[in-house]
């Protein structure tokens, strides 16, 4: 139905930039007589200011709009003085398709590479190039208000509200032509990566209702409008970012007729249970598609990696090609991983980031490792296998044998340590001696022995520790009992 006046149109002065779309690297703009004109007025975000093409029978006018490089190119917009959308030209994987008054009747839209060829294939979803030409090709006069340029990286949100639309993305407010206009579409690019859609609709009077749909770079829907929103008509904290719960006030949408006839496109019609609730607010929580929706292939290795790293492979190479990587110095070591997969232009995915480094010998045994010893010589390159013993009078426990690694250390199982040896007890042909210090004794220790008052020591009186049961001395020591020969 017919809304009053006041509330059916809001103008925009400052345009803001949206998610995928690219910042010009500047502007150019045929040249027109009689006018002071500037084409950089096309591309500064303000809409009360515009270039202005004229063409001739005889001649052609242009304006270009310069990327500094090339990039992969979804989607041309160019806006009225008060922020609706005049044009929308879609790579459709083949041209570009234009909606809009007087589509493609008085200039066409050329995407050019002016500079190097781009070494990635153009993808159904979008075109390459590094500048964006509007051309008459009609006698006319225009005036370009402002042009921006989209990659894939974004979705795009079309939402119709009955009357008076705030939209939310991510909790953050977007100021989008069409708010203010119950029979107007409010478009805008968002990140692929956003979580939380958020509508916010005021009735004024008559009709209500919202209608929302989202779709990513091949025009497939992401999100509509129906009973998987969640509506309210309190505006609690929070309410945008998704983390009212259900139980406190945000219920599952409630499907109403269509009312707007022939809008410009057709979805579900949501509001709240009530039809007299005047300001309700409804989000979406988007299915976890939110993946990099870029698709350009990858071109070659990082540019951090490029001065130590190589592959033998061949590029560009598509998205999810495995690459395998080396050090380009031979006696360098990659102590990261040896393979990578490619996700677009210079970006690998990885477990541990490649990284080479000139190897570092091991230059002997740790000073911790004390009383230990080896045959192997120094220094010794890494990946060697190092054989351990301990020095005598010491027992080796743990690993036998360490392997030298990168930075000089050594790998290992078990610790290595040398213990130092130890005697439990006499054998048992000195078991008739008697020691002057109580079992175990370390090895080395002098015993002094004796025999019981009934019996004569004969041979050493002090034996030495060497391991276990084992004593070293001279003459051995024995006890004679008085009045026996022996």
């Amino acid at each position: 139905m017919a809304k009053s006046s006041h509330y059916l149109s809001c103008y925009v002065s400052v345009r803001e930039r949206q998610a995928g779309e690219i910042i010009p690297a500047g502007a150019e703009l045929s040249a027109l007589e009689g006018y002071d004109n500037t084409a950089d007025k096309a591309i500064d975000l303000d809409l009360s200011t515009y270039s202005r093409l004229s063409s001739t029978s005889d001649s052609t006018a242009w304006f270009k709009v310069k990327l500094g490089e090339v990039h992969c190119i979804r989607e041309v917009v160019e806006f009225n003085s008060d922020g609706s959308i005049q044009h929308t030209w879609t790579w459709n994987g083949t041209r570009f398709s234009c909606v809009g008054e007087n589509c493609l009747y008085h200039h066409d839209l050329l995407v050019e590479t002016e500079g190097e060829d781009s070494t990635f294939q153009n993808k159904s979803s979008c075109k390459n190039g590094d500048s964006v030409k509007l051309q008459l090709n009609t006698y006319s006069t225009l005036a370009v208000y402002e042009i921006a340029v989209f990659t894939p990286d974004s979705y795009k949100m079309m939402v119709m509200c009955d009357d008076y639309t705030t939209i939310y993305v991510d909790g953050e407010e977007k100021n989008v032509y069409g708010t203010h206009n119950w029979d107007k579409v409010a478009i805008l690019h968002i990140p692929t990566t956003t979580t939380v859609v958020g509508i916010k609709c005021e009735n004024r009077g008559g009709n209500y209702g919202i209608m929302v749909r989202i779709t990513d770079k091949e025009e497939a829907i992401v999100a509509v409008s129906d009973s998987s929103w969640k509506c309210s008509n309190q505006e609690k904290t929070g309410w945008s970012t998704g983390s009212i719960k259900e139980d406190e006030g945000c219920r599952p949408a409630s499907e109403k007729t269509n009312h707007w006839g022939n809008p410009p496109f057709q979805e579900q019609v949501i509001w709240t249970a009530s039809g007299n609730d005047t300001t309700v607010l409804c989000r979406k929580v988007l299915p976890d598609t939110a993946t990099d929706y870029y698709t350009a292939d990858c071109t070659g290795l990082k540019t951090e990696w490029t001065s130590t790293i190589e592959t033998t492979t061949q590029f560009p190479v598509d998205p999810e090609t495995v690459v395998t990587v080396t050090c380009s110095n031979s006696d360098a070591v990659n102590v990261g991983s040896s393979e990578v997969t490619c996700n677009k232009e210079t970006d690998f995915t990885f477990s541990i980031e490649p990284s080479c480094s000139n190897p570092v010998s091991c230059e002997g045994l740790p000073d911790s490792w004390r009383n230990m010893k080896t045959e192997t010589q120094f220094p010794l390159p890494p990946g060697n296998e190092v054989s351990l013993k301990c020095r005598t009078g010491y027992t080796l426990s743990g690993d036998k044998t360490v392997t030298c690694q990168e930075g000089g250390t050594f790998s290992f199982t078990n610790p290595p340590v040398c213990q130092l040896d130890t005697c439990s007890g006499f054998p048992s042909e000195l078991s008739s001696l008697t020691p002057d210090n109580t079992f175990p004794v370390f090895h080395n220790t002098a015993l002094s022995v004796s025999c019981t008052r009934d019996s004569l020591l004969m041979g050493d009186n002090f034996i030495t520790c060497v391991k276990g049961t084992d004593f070293h001395f001279q003459d051995k020591p024995i006890c004679k009992a008085f009045g026996k020969s022996y």
